[in-house]
Parts: structure tokens; C-alpha cells; sequence
């Protein structure tokens, strides 16, 4: 671990030079929107993970802005041999 790191990285195991959380600044310059309601909307359509606080402002994190959520399918296709029919 480093010495001077405010913020280290147990995942990645180095020192992240970055708070782990946006600040409501960062938020407002990321959606665009100063309510929470269109906050939500935006980080929603773009697929990244929050949470709403108790006082209805948004938490978000730099991991989630950086690894916005993929959608995945959980539909499998049958195992079809086409030429067989």
C-alpha cells in the first residue's frame, strides 16, 4: 500500500488518485440535470448503477460510471441441428 494514498484500491491493488464517490457537482456535469428525477433518468438510459439517498439525492460511484451495467440474456436458443431437418 502506498503511502500517500487517500484512496487504495483493494481490487486493483494500487492507489486510485480518485474519490470513490461523484460529488452532487460531478453528478450535475455527468447527466446534465440538477433534479434527481432527471439525474435518474440519465444514468438509467446509459445503464449506470446508483442508489437514492434517504434525502433524495443520488449516489454514485466512479467504478460505475467507468463500468456502466451490460446486458446480458438469459434466454438460450435451442440446440437446433438444422440440417437434420
Amino acid at each position: 500500500m502506498e503511502k500517500d494514498c487517500e484512496f487504495q484500491d483493494p481490487i486493483l491493488s494500487r492507489c486510485n488518485k480518485m474519490k470513490p464517490m461523484l460529488t452532487q457537482d460531478d453528478i450535475f456535469e455527468l447527466t446534465g440535470a440538477k433534479r434527481p428525477a432527471e439525474q435518474k433518468r440519465v444514468l438509467s438510459n446509459a445503464r449506470i448503477y446508483f442508489i437514492e439517498r434517504l434525502n433524495g439525492t443520488l449516489a454514485v460511484t466512479w467504478h460505475h460510471v467507468n463500468n456502466p451495467m451490460v446486458a446480458t440474456s438469459t434466454r438460450t436458443e435451442p440446440n437446433i441441428n438444422w440440417e437434420m431437418i
